[in-house]
């Protein structure tokens, strides 16, 4: 299991010197394989921040299951940096790395940037450090996932994630209304500090309990609700993963009760039909 230490003055000292990786990720796409590239399981430390100043409250990832993410890539400790409690100074960041963590060497992607207002770069690391210092192809931006999410293609999402994306929480009663609907649904509200996929309904695969079961998926108002195939069991405040695998359909205009059984029952028998 691995070790998530936070990242302060008083980190105790760390014995092994190896690589330290160091950056936000949220998300860990393709082109961030070239940071962890050469990098031996367990032989290598990552360095993540929290509560970032200015930083677009939009996330694909919560910090937690982004440092869960990271955990995935098998690295010794995971370094937090909450920088709310502690927004140090570039020198202050350097010091530590230096005297504390002592890596054997950094490795950053070209833009990176360091310390209160963002004062410290790469060029400064260098004085200190040897830095690998690698360029991040631009077809796997952050930002151009973030776009395809709320464009609805997840297609390019997964592709562009080293792993597929996944979105994870605790079901919660609803208004029971997909029961009404003759179809029982999952729900998980959604973050608000995440981007929303695209509003309207999904073919995805919901995890539960080890098991892997095909689903339809629906999207609206930052609540998730996932209707799992020949499954009936009660998981209320169970923890589910869910993921998106291809966008279907629009919400359309209902206006009435009976029109929305008519088109939901067409949606998940398409959805049904389309695996």
């Amino acid at each position: 299991m691995n070790k998530i230490i936070p990242f302060t003055k008083n980190i105790k000292l760390n014995k092994a010197s190896l690589p330290l990786v160091i950056g936000f990720f949220d998300g860990i796409h393709k082109g961030h394989q070239k940071l962890f590239k050469n990098l031996n399981r367990h032989k290598f430390n990552i360095l993540t921040f929290i509560n970032v100043p200015g930083k677009p409250n939009n996330f694909i990832f919560t910090d937690k299951q982004r440092i869960e993410n990271l955990g995935n890539l098998l690295p010794n400790s995971i370094f937090v940096l909450d920088l709310q409690k502690s927004n140090m100074q570039a020198m202050t960041f350097v010091y530590i790395l230096c005297h504390k963590i002592k890596p054997s060497c950094v490795v950053v992607g070209n833009d990176f940037k360091f310390g209160r207002a963002r004062s410290g770069d790469v060029k400064q690391l260098k004085k200190y450090f040897n830095v690998r210092n690698i360029p991040i192809q631009s077809s796997y931006k952050t930002s151009q996932i973030k776009l395809s999410l709320l464009n609805g293609d997840v297609k390019f999402v997964n592709e562009s994630l080293t792993s597929p994306y996944t979105i994870i929480g605790k079901v919660q009663h609803g208004k029971h209304q997909g029961c009404k609907l003759g179809y029982r649904t999952a729900n998980i509200a959604l973050p608000n500090n995440i981007v929303q996929p695209k509003e309207g309904s999904y073919l995805g695969y919901t995890y539960f309990d080890g098991k892997k079961y095909k689903s339809a998926v629906f999207i609206k108002n930052h609540l998730l609700e996932t209707h799992l195939f020949n499954f009936n069991k009660n998981i209320y405040g169970k923890t589910i993963n869910v993921v998106l695998i291809k966008y279907h359909k629009q919400f359309d205009k209902v206006h009435s009760f009976n029109e929305l059984k008519k088109i939901i029952n067409i949606k998940v028998k398409e959805i049904k039909c389309a695996f």
